[in-house]
């Protein structure tokens, strides 16, 4: 199927679209019957789906803090090194 449209400068722009069989018959079917081309119902199938609001709905990591701003960060005095460290089972203890 080949969709030509007038872009203001641009002139006449030809695209060639690969539409499934039956989905092209309906809508053939469905230009006849509301007698408009062909161009006029791709388009607005077009705009109906252009128009819908894309809702991406963005994950929030939600708060698993312990305790509040006055609780004591007991690995927060450790170097990301000794953090390593003692989490692949390195660390030689106290």
């Amino acid at each position: 199927m080949t969709i030509c449209n007038y872009m203001g400068s641009m002139g006449k722009v030809k695209t060639t679209l690969d539409i499934h069989d039956d989905l092209l018959t309906r809508a053939k079917r469905h230009a006849r019957e509301t007698r408009r081309p062909l161009r006029a119902v791709v388009e607005e199938g077009l705009r109906l789906v252009l128009s819908k609001e894309i809702h991406t709905e963005s994950y929030v990591l939600p708060d698993r803090s312990y305790g509040g701003s006055e609780v004591h960060d007991p690995l927060a005095s450790y170097t990301w090194s000794e953090l390593r460290d003692i989490i692949y089972g390195d660390d030689p203890g106290p």
